[in-house]
Order: structure tokens, then sequence, then C-alpha cells
């Protein structure tokens, strides 16, 4: 086989051109001004994606991870470690593979004895594991074309382990990657599980991006007392990026066994209400700012989560498809 090493500059959804480690979602600058858990989790490649064209009748991934193979409580090897294509098809992105990881270093067929024909193909990294090297191998002779970023602007996702994609089932099923193929354009993942703390560290991080829209999701990491101290701070540091730049906070949606703990649901509506004050009161000066209530988002039969709060893949879409339909509703945001 002929094989294609991918480098940084051709994956999707890096919102730093020098990142540490270099598949990784943070610049090394940033690591004086976050907390340890968040510096962490920066070498996780969640949400990332690179894009090739080739006529290969067959196409097998050779990949390497840093941390063993495992799986974890929250994360399958499929998504922690794995990898996941798709094909365009027409407009429309359609799934064709996932590849489960077995060990650090992975070398597995994609696709085999297709016709000949030109493909435009999208491969999604690890959710969770750190990339060290990433080959795609073509027939002797086959075209291949890596795709460029190029230059349309990405949103940016700031979020919990939800949008992290904890449970998530395989790399390309998390909510950001739903949305970049809704949207057609890069979502930059900035989920950060247990840790949407809303530092003004991470502000100024955020602030050096110049992207088409701020999605800001902290509330299932935040209680009132959180929001009170911090969420002004950070929603004023990046409505001040750009006049025409959106920032939509969304709401956290309902925890699906809240109505057994009345006193959950209380401090649960609480933020909630803190936060679309907050929100309000900072509309008078920034008209670019938005709220959308997720509550609803999981809908309303108690089911689509894992424990009560993470989604399960029912949860994931659910969420996804009715982001998608308010971010439609929004005059300011990208569709297409």
């Amino acid at each position: 086989m002929d094989w294609h090493k991918i480098t940084p500059e051709v994956v999707f959804g890096r919102g730093w051109a020098q990142t540490e480690p270099e598949f990784g979602r943070l610049p090394a600058h940033a690591e004086k001004n976050l907390p340890e858990k968040v510096w962490k989790m920066r070498r996780n490649s969640s949400g990332m994606y690179a894009e090739f064209m080739t006529d290969s009748r067959n196409v097998t991934i050779r990949w390497e991870v840093e941390d063993d193979v495992r799986g974890e409580p929250n994360f399958n090897n499929c998504a922690e470690s794995g990898m996941d294509l798709y094909v365009l098809v027409g407009k429309k992105w359609r799934f064709a593979v996932a590849l489960t990881a077995s060990a650090n270093i992975n070398e597995v067929p994609a696709f085999v004895q297709l016709a000949k024909k030109k493909r435009n193909v999208r491969l999604y990294l690890p959710f969770r594991n750190c990339l060290r090297s990433l080959e795609v191998g073509t027939d002797p002779g086959a075209s291949f074309d890596w795709c460029q970023p190029g230059d349309v602007q990405p949103v940016v996702y700031y979020g919990s382990s939800i949008i992290h994609g904890s449970y998530g089932s395989r790399a390309g099923n998390g909510i950001t990657q739903i949305l970049g193929r809704a949207f057609n354009r890069p979502v930059i993942n900035l989920g950060f599980s247990g840790s949407a703390k809303l530092e003004e560290g991470m502000a100024d991080l955020l602030s050096e991006l110049k992207p088409c829209c701020y999605l800001i999701d902290p509330l299932p990491n935040a209680d009132a007392a959180l929001l009170e101290e911090r969420m002004e701070i950070f929603l004023r540091k990046l409505c001040s990026v750009g006049k025409d730049i959106p920032v939509i906070l969304l709401t956290d949606a309902d925890r699906r066994n809240a109505w057994l703990y009345r006193k959950n649901v209380q401090a649960h509506n609480k933020k909630r209400e803190t936060a679309a004050r907050i929100v309000k009161q900072l509309q008078q000066e920034f008209p670019l700012l938005y709220l959308i209530d997720m509550k609803n988002a999981m809908g309303n039969d108690f089911e689509g989560t894992i424990d009560g709060i993470h989604p399960d893949e029912l949860g994931v879409w659910r969420f996804s498809a009715y982001l998608i339909r308010e971010l439609k509703k929004n005059p300011h945001f990208p569709c297409c």
C-alpha cells in the first residue's frame, strides 16, 4: 500500500495552529492560566477530523494512541481510541464504518474492494485518547489528496463532559460532530469533563479565536453561586471579541431523574433563572448575546441518558436535533 501521513495542518476543528501535543486542543501558553484538570484534558482530540479524496478500492487506517486502550466507565474503546469514517454522498455526509482500537498501535482495513471511484472521506479522530500518529493506506498508484481546512470560520463550543463526549458510542457521533455535519462547518470541541467552570483564563483563551459563533454551555458543571461569581465576566470578554460574532449561552437539559429529588429540581431551576437574568442584563450592551433554553432538549419521557445526566445515543441525537432547530432560528447564526 501507499501510506499518507497526517499532519496537524490538515486537521479540522483545531482552534490554534500550534497545540501541545500536536493533535491536542489547547496551545502551550494556556497552561499557566488554567486549572490542572482542564490542562490535562487538552490532550484529547475530541471532535477533530481530517478529510481526504481518493479513488482507491481499498483503504486501511493505521494509527497510534498514547494511553493504554482499555476503555473507561464513560467511554468504550470505539469512542475512546477508535476512528469513524463518513463519505460525502451528494451534499450529505453518510456514515461508512467505525474502527475500534485494540492496542496502542492499530492497523485496520476500512474499505475493501470497493468500486474504483473518487470519494470524499471524512475521518474522525478519537474522542478521548491522545493521537500520536495516523496514516491512510491506499492501493499503489491510486489518487490521494488531503483536503485543507481553508478559511471557513468554525463554531467554538465550550462545555462540559456532555460536549466532551462522555458515554459517546463512536468518534463521529458526538454533539459537535453532528452539528458540524448539519451546518457544513468545523466545530471546535472545547468540552472538558466536569470542568466547564467559566474561569477567566478560559475566557481569555477563547477570546484569541475568531469563530463565526461561540456556543457556551457550562450549566451542567455550575451552580447558581458560581454563575453569579463568574458568568458576567466570562460572557463580557467573549462579547467584546467582535461586534459581528454571536455569543449563545445554553442552559442545560433537565436531568432525567430529577423528578425524584425536589431539592435538586429547585437548585436546577435557580441556576437557569440566574443565567437568564445575567444574559438579559448584558443584552442591553451586547445585542448579539443570546440564550437558548435547553430544558426540554432531550424530550419529556425521562429517557435519553446513561445515568440521568449524560446522554446515550438517543439523548445525543435528541439534544443535537433540538439545538440545530434553535440555531436555525437565530438570525446571526451561519446556517450554511
